[in-house]
């Protein structure tokens, strides 16, 4: 992945926001999101509902894959390559 330090600084910024539905609300970009299907945080912190105040966009996604809230990530692969291909 490659990014500049500006916007890797505005997610990962000591000074910034940890909060989820500040950062997604501010979004310019499409917002890809994926939740373990048995990821009890994303389902206590209602990850989906969180998802669905991103600003509308086409290319917006939230998906799920087996999984809990660590290694969903594991099969997080395959849908996350999938969304970016629609970008060629």
């Amino acid at each position: 992945v490659r990014t500049s330090a500006e916007i890797y600084l505005s997610y990962f910024d000591p000074e910034t926001s940890l909060n989820f539905l500040e950062h997604i609300r501010q979004a310019r970009v499409p917002v890809l999101w994926i939740d373990g299907t048995e990821d009890q945080v994303a389902k206590r912190m209602d990850y989906e509902g969180i998802f669905r105040t991103a600003k509308p966009h086409p290319a917006n996604q939230y998906t799920t894959v087996r999984g809990g809230h660590v290694d969903m990530w594991a099969r997080a692969a395959e849908p996350t390559l999938e969304w970016i291909r629609q970008f060629k």
